[in-house]
């Protein structure tokens, strides 16, 4: 079953097919190289002009998803909903500079994943790659019915009932 986790960030700096999968690379979080789908070596759906590829890191697992989003309608509807979440918890009104924040997002990088199918290796890279971008590009993770996380994974708002 998918499970999406958001990365909005502030930063205007486009945040490039290339640096995630480096990042995922240099990490050697997998006994066997990755692979990717469009592969990498495509000129298209590149550098800052990308909307999504796929990450196989095992033959019998499902693949990670990245998808990126920036100044479009899509990231203004990803942003109403997450501060639809702080209002709808009860806590907006402590937590009106993670609204500032969410509101003033340029960008926003989502990762779905199959958390019944992950294994901890790539658990373990998700995690260094949301606390990668959130502090390159000013982000805020968030993890739906679970919370808001800041740059270093630390829970800002538990959304858990």
């Amino acid at each position: 079953m998918s499970y999406f986790l958001y990365i909005f960030c502030r930063s205007q700096s486009p945040i490039n097919r290339q640096e995630i999968t480096e990042f995922i690379e240099e990490g050697v979080y997998f006994d066997e190289d990755p692979r990717y789908e469009p592969p990498a070596q495509f000129g298209e759906n590149q550098g800052d002009n990308w909307d999504s590829f796929k990450l196989y890191y095992q033959d019998d697992k499902k693949p990670v998803t990245f998808y990126r989003n920036a100044q479009d309608e899509s990231l203004r509807y990803e942003i109403e909903e997450a501060v639809d979440e702080v209002e709808v918890s009860g806590k907006a009104s402590q937590e009106q500079s993670l609204i500032r924040h969410l509101e003033a997002c340029q960008q926003l990088i989502t990762v779905e994943i199959d958390r019944s199918d992950l294994i901890e290796d790539a658990w373990d890279s998700i995690n260094n790659l949301e606390r990668h971008l959130a502090k390159e590009y000013g982000g805020v993770i968030y993890a739906p019915d679970d919370g808001f996380y800041d740059n270093n994974l630390r829970l800002i708002l538990s959304l858990q009932r």
